[in-house]
């Protein structure tokens, strides 16, 4: 019976193992995602500011 008992909880606990895995990927990606989004930006924002004519001073 302790047998039974010991190999249930290590299922378990490989299940929750996982889960916690999943969720950390998961947040893991999201995270580059919305570096790389940041990084496009940024440069297509440069672009913007180097395209456009600086307005003379007078």
């Amino acid at each position: 019976m302790e047998i039974v008992e010991s190999y249930k909880r290590e299922e378990k606990r490989a299940d929750e193992e996982a889960r916690y895995q999943k969720m950390y990927l998961r947040m893991v990606r999201a995270a580059l995602d919305a570096e790389e989004i940041l990084k496009q930006a940024m440069q297509e924002c440069e672009e913007i500011f180097i395209s456009e004519k600086i307005p003379e001073i007078e």
